[in-house]
């Protein structure tokens, strides 16, 4: 199992990276597609259960924005 956590502000390329680097390896987990980090949490969470490779694509600025 592996856990991408992207960070950068924003248009920085981090999308772009995860579509060239992880599209046909990972599932993506984005606030954008998401909405809530509720949401991010419960998908972060299935894939730790289920050992799937995964990459969190966001700004994560903050320790706690990483945490989840």
């Amino acid at each position: 199992m592996e856990a991408v956590i992207l960070i950068g502000i924003q248009a920085s390329g981090k999308s772009s990276f995860c579509r060239d680097r992880f599209y046909n390896t990972h599932i993506r987990i984005n606030l954008d597609m998401l909405k809530t980090r509720h949401r991010e949490a419960i998908l972060v969470q299935a894939c730790l259960d289920a050992q799937q490779r995964f990459v969190v694509d966001n700004t994560n600025p903050t320790r706690a924005d990483r945490a989840l």
